[in-house]
Parts: C-alpha cells; sequence; structure tokens
C-alpha cells in the first residue's frame, strides 16, 4: 500500500485519469485489506494456516503482476483487490500462527517483533517506492511487489508446516456463530478496541499533519513525510522495548507502563497546546511519547485477547485486524484540518486514548472475575 503513494501522480498521468481517480488506487485496497482479514481468519480454522497462506500469497503475487500491466485503472483496481485480498491473509494468519506455536511471555514476545517488522514498512516503503518510479516507473513497483509474493509463496510452500491445532470443515453457519461468540465476549471485544484505539490514535495527527506542519510551523512537505515517520516510529520503539524486556518484566507490568506513557503523552500534548506552548519539538516529543506507550501494550493484550478463544485463534485474528483498521479511519475522520488542527487532534487523540484505556481495565476486569 505505502510503496504506491509516491507514484500516484505519474499513475495517474500514465493511465490518462485524475489525481482523485488514481486515489481509488489506494482506498479499494485499504477496504479490501480489511474485510479480507475477516474473510480470512475463518478460512484458515477450516482450511488450515499453511493452505489458506498457499492461496493468499498467490493472490498477492498474481494481483501484484496484473496490477503491473493492467492498461486501465478500471483494470488496475480489480488488481489491487485481488492483491489486497491476498495481503490480508498474511496480516492476519501471521499473528494467528504466532499463537498456535507459543503461548505466555514467548507469544507476547514474538507478537512485539511482528508488529515491529509490520511497523517499519509504512516508514521505509514510501523511499523505496520514490527510488523505484523515479528509476524505473510506476509499473515497477507493483512488479516487485508479484516477485515478493512469488517468493513468499515459495517459502511457505518449502518452510511452513500445518500450525493450527484444530482443523474443523467449513461451515457458514458455524462461522457465523464464531464472529458472533467473539463480538459478545467483552474480554476479548474490550482488548480488540482497546489496543487498536491505542495503536491508530496518532492517526488523527496524520490526517491534519500537512496543514498544521506547513500552515502553522513553517515545513516543507518532505518535512513533513520525515515527522509523521519519526512519530510511527514510537509504536515500533514500544514493540521492541517489549520484545526486549518481556522475559525480564512481567507482561502486566510492561502494559500498565506503556499506558501511562501513552496517557502522559496525549495529556502533555493538550496541555502544551493550550496553554500555547506547543512547537515542533515537544510536540513530537509528546507524539513519540503517546506512541511509544501503546507500542508496549499492544503486543500483551493481543496476546491475553487470544487467550480468551484458543481454538479460535483464526478467526479473533481477522477481526482484531479488521478493527485496527476501522479504528485507524475512525480516528482520522473525527479531526478537522480547517479551523485549528493543532487543538482538534490533541482533543481527538486524548479523547481517544482515554476511551481506549477504559476498554482496556472493562476487559481486563471481565477477565479476573471469570478467572
Amino acid at each position: 500500500m505505502h510503496l504506491m503513494v509516491p507514484a500516484l501522480p505519474v499513475a495517474a498521468a500514465d493511465l490518462g485519469v485524475s489525481a482523485g481517480q488514481m486515489q481509488l488506487a489506494i482506498s479499494v485496497y485499504l477496504l479490501s485489506l480489511a474485510l479480507g482479514q475477516l474473510l480470512w481468519g475463518p478460512v484458515s480454522d477450516s482450511v488450515g494456516r499453511r493452505r489458506a497462506l498457499v492461496v493468499g500469497t498467490t493472490l498477492f503475487a498474481l494481483g501484484g503482476l496484473a496490477a503491473a500491466c493492467a492498461p486501465s485503472l478500471e483494470l488496475l483496481l480489480v488488481a489491487r483487490v485481488v492483491q489486497a485480498l491476498g495481503a490480508a491473509c498474511g496480516m492476519s494468519l501471521g499473528r494467528a500462527i504466532i499463537r498456535d506455536t507459543s503461548e505466555g511471555v514467548e507469544m507476547v514476545r514474538q507478537l512485539a517483533l511482528l508488529a515491529l517488522v509490520v511497523l517499519l514498512s509504512p516508514g521505509l516503503a514510501p523511499m523505496l517506492g520514490g527510488a523505484l518510479a523515479h528509476t524505473f516507473g510506476w509499473r515497477a513497483m507493483l512488479g516487485l511487489l508479484g516477485a515478493l509474493g512469488l517468493f513468499s509463496l515459495w517459502m511457505t510452500v518449502q518452510r511452513l508446516p500445518e500450525t493450527c491445532p484444530s482443523i474443523k470443515p467449513f461451515d457458514a453457519r458455524r462461522i457465523a456463530t464464531d464472529y458472533g461468540d467473539l463480538v459478545r465476549d467483552l474480554r476479548f471485544t474490550g482488548l480488540a478496541l482497546g489496543t487498536a484505539g491505542l495503536n491508530t490514535a496518532a492517526f488523527a495527527f496524520l490526517a491534519v499533519a500537512p496543514v498544521l506542519l506547513t500552515r502553522q510551523m513553517g515545513l516543507s512537505l518532505a518535512e513533513v513525510g520525515l515527522c509523521s515517520g519519526l512519530v510511527m516510529m514510537g509504536l515500533a520503539l514500544g514493540n521492541a522495548l517489549t520484545s526486549l524486556l518481556v522475559r525480564r518484566i512481567a507482561p502486566h507490568r510492561l502494559a500498565a507502563a506503556g499506558l501511562l506513557l501513552a496517557l502522559a503523552g496525549a495529556l502533555a500534548l493538550l496541555a502544551l497546546e493550550m496553554g500555547q506552548q506547543l512547537n515542533l519539538t515537544n510536540m513530537l516529543i509528546a507524539l513519540v511519547t503517546m506512541n511509544c506507550g501503546a507500542g508496549m501494550v499492544s503486543p500483551v493484550m493481543t496476546a491475553r485477547a487470544y487467550t480468551f478463544r484458543p481454538t479460535q485463534a483464526g478467526t479473533a485474528a481477522g477481526v482484531q485486524g479488521c478493527t485496527l483498521m476501522v479504528m485507524a479511519a475512525v480516528s482520522g475522520s473525527l479531526v478537522s484540518p480547517d479551523s485549528d488542527p493543532a487543538h482538534s487532534c490533541a482533543v481527538v487523540m486524548l479523547c481517544v486514548v482515554v476511551v481506549s484505556c477504559g476498554c482496556i481495565a472493562l476487559a481486563t476486569h471481565l477477565a479476573r472475575r471469570r478467572a
């Protein structure tokens, strides 16, 4: 997704469409990515992780190669949908496989490492995409994704054993029941909403960053990109800290420290803005602190959520992945870049963080009552 962003104007000119129409290549990808995770989770519970990943990586590879050759926007969008459905398989089943093969502290550590790798892509992909588009053209980026999909398919076939502990026959009625049980389980739902909210609170800043940083702080668009990447690296820092420390510090203590950091960062940002003391340096420190805390909390709470439904890891991973993407859209849509973007994003982020902490607290309380 992020690889193609720098080349959207070039691709639009090549296909003879407007920049707004070309933006659909990102929008349909995001929508398909969110919905696809709801599909692959229960499918993998029914046919196994390995078979599902073979199909998913095949779709990703074929979608990437088809997109690279697409002669029109319409065919490009179809190819992007296929590609996103394949990508959704890897996003949801990576977490499910970790749940299948590890428990306790080791599961928290591996989830943190997976999240760390995933979070590096938004920072590196635009730079790689811009270089490829400038040197070889925008179609080369999509061809590269197709080639990477073929490599992932080969690795899946050669190296990945089946990890699903209990494969069940595919039954649409049972899958609907499983989804209903997950949504009604407030322990799982609270942790899913809480971790998704913490991980995506900073999208409120990203939504107003071009206006806030260029008009009010005088930065260039290139500097806006660097600042946005730095803010999102806070999540990666938090994931890295949890991965390094979880074998020496109890997971619940790391999560508590992360929640305090996230709250402190969000509160500091609003206090600085209301006190008219906000500048680029202290704003970035507050945002990175908030995201670092969120990154520390996420793997711990994700691992705990999966323990509530150990035989439905695929379905649970799909619901959690879709929730994350929906919350990202919600956080970004609540801010207003027109009137006072700094105040707007500070208020929205604090509200999202507080509500997320409340969801996690409720889920934790319910889990203790049932223990």
